[in-house]
């Protein structure tokens, strides 16, 4: 029976820590759950070696080294819990991150709606964002990305006049579905491209016909190029991005 207990023991507090490891590498909705699987894991080994241990001391005559088995599978458990611990606020971080891209690119979807709108009645492209903002089309609070850094330091909302997470690129004449173009773009590479522990990040980007994407820095890069020689294409103003001060 404590064979049988012990191993149990180390058979969950071994699955706690391959989910600790499959967490590493995973992607998706499964990272959420793999340290609530993962805890109890650890926990149940821990609970298992104890009985055990506590059985085998009241034994006449105690059992040989069932006690160096059971600090081995406690240690094993021991590993589970802190490595699961861990990972649950760093899940939720990951998850968060992810989830605000989502945020983000429903705001750029809106300045898109609201320059579309613009374009039909006014016949031209806003030469900035406030026009939009004062007309009521949109709210500051749109144009602020969740996943912005300086959110973090509460810096943003000192800025005067209010602070903007997008660089907006006018457009010319009535409105074109331009996939090739960028239209607006994140001020900073924030978004995490996957739903993972530990995704690169990227930046999303508003293009011409109202799709949005992430980019990684190389991609941007080349997507400002294609947009500028597209731009030049059609009469366009050049987007003046300063990639130096962005990447800042």
């Amino acid at each position: 029976m404590r064979n049988a207990a012990l191993k149990a023991s180390f058979f969950l507090a071994a699955f706690g820590i391959g989910c600790s490891a499959v967490a590493l590498a995973a992607e998706g909705a499964v990272i959420v759950y793999l340290p609530f699987v993962g805890w109890p894991a650890g926990a149940g080994a821990g609970l298992v070696a104890v009985v055990v241990l506590v059985k085998a001391r009241r034994a006449v005559p105690p059992p040989k080294r069932v006690g160096s088995w059971v600090v081995a599978a406690l240690v094993l458990a021991a590993i589970s819990l802190v490595s699961q611990t861990i990972l649950v606020p760093v899940t939720y971080g990951a998850v968060s991150a992810y989830c605000k891209v989502t945020v983000s690119s429903a705001n750029l979807r809106g300045l898109a709606a609201a320059l579309r709108a613009y374009c039909e009645e006014e016949g031209d492209y806003p030469h900035s964002l406030d026009v939009l903002v004062a007309r009521g089309d949109i709210t500051d609070k749109l144009l602020v990305a969740p996943n912005d850094v300086r959110l973090r330091n509460n810096e943003w909302w000192l800025e005067e006049p209010p602070y903007r997470s997008y660089t907006y690129c006018p457009g010319s004449g009535r409105w074109r579905d331009e996939p090739r173009i960028v239209l607006a773009c994140e001020n900073g590479a924030w978004s995490p491209l996957e739903c993972r522990l530990f995704s690169d990040r990227g930046r999303l980007v508003l293009f011409g016909d109202g799709g949005t994407r992430v980019l990684r820095q190389v991609e941007f890069r080349e997507a400002l190029l294609a947009s500028g020689a597209r731009r030049a294409e059609l009469g366009w103003p050049a987007c003046e991005v300063d990639l130096k001060a962005m990447e800042a």
